[in-house]
């Protein structure tokens, strides 16, 4: 009777790691993203109003909102958005420094690597922040590509140019810097790889891969609604377009977690057999 491998054995993940990275997705970073975008602020300037309250005004700016109280209001709400980039790209690197040591220890775990090199494999504090810095002299260059990406596909530039850039920046933050602190700087093997041949995708890329292009369908997505005359607080540019950059990354991951193990059951199966 054959003796059945374990999970290090067999180039699987162990239960571990997957429970680290279904915390690392589907819990911090959505609970970190949401007390970034809430705002929880008293509504009429005061500062003993309750949340309940607060929340309560808002709903009701964002259902029933006159066009005066609608424009004031969704200016606020888009300027709270650039604001929030210093928070937001905090919170990017420091899921970009996660994800990063999981999705290494994850390629070592698939080379059946013994615990030594797996331990090599696993950086000290100043070499991670190193890594971190160097892959962020890269963020000019990604929001020049993201606002010239966003530009082309029509966003306003004449009197919006800093709701533009805004939006720009956390695409650079969500659907690109992620792909060049992980998977490299293009071109290098893995990205000739998946661009001569995207059905070759490991796993672990797909977890990398599916939420920066949930961020850019999210921000296209979001940007519908603005054709429509609502006047209402959250149609203010680039506000629905953030928040579906918010949700592409969301939804990416759900989708992205869904696609990795079905890949991962199918090599088991092609191993099996």
């Amino acid at each position: 009777m054959r003796r059945a491998l374990t999970a290090r054995e067999a180039g699987q993940w162990p239960v571990q790691h997957v429970l680290q990275l279904l915390l690392l997705v589907l819990v911090l970073q959505p609970a970190v993203l949401l007390l970034l975008f809430v705002d929880v602020a008293p509504a009429d300037g005061t500062e003993s109003v309750s949340f309940v309250r607060t929340a309560l005004v808002h709903l009701t700016r964002l259902v029933r909102a006159s066009s005066s109280t609608a424009q004031a209001d969704g200016r606020a709400r888009a300027w709270s958005m650039t604001l929030a980039l210093k928070g937001a790209m905090m919170m990017q690197a420091w899921y970009c420094l996660r994800m990063n040591a999981w999705y290494s220890l994850a390629e070592g775990y698939e080379r059946r690597e013994k615990p030594s090199e797996l331990r090599a494999r696993r950086r000290t504090v100043p070499q991670q922040i190193e890594a971190l810095a160097l892959s962020a002299l890269s963020l000019p260059i990604l929001c020049l590509l993201a606002l010239l990406i966003v530009v082309l596909c029509g966003a306003p530039v004449n009197g919006q140019w800093i709701g533009t850039a805004t939006l720009a920046a956390y695409l650079a933050l969500f659907g690109l810097w992620p792909l060049v602190h992980i998977l490299g700087t293009p071109p290098s093997e893995v990205w000739t790889r998946l661009l001569s041949t995207p059905s070759t995708a490991l796993p672990r890329e797909v977890l990398v891969l599916l939420p920066c292009m949930g961020a850019w369908l999210g921000a296209f997505i979001g940007a519908l609604p603005q054709a429509l005359d609502w006047g209402r607080t959250w149609q203010a540019w680039p506000v629905p377009s953030v928040y579906g950059v918010v949700m592409g990354v969301f939804v990416g991951h759900i989708v992205a977690l869904s696609a990795s193990m079905l890949l991962v059951a199918r090599a088991v199966r092609h191993a099996s057999n």
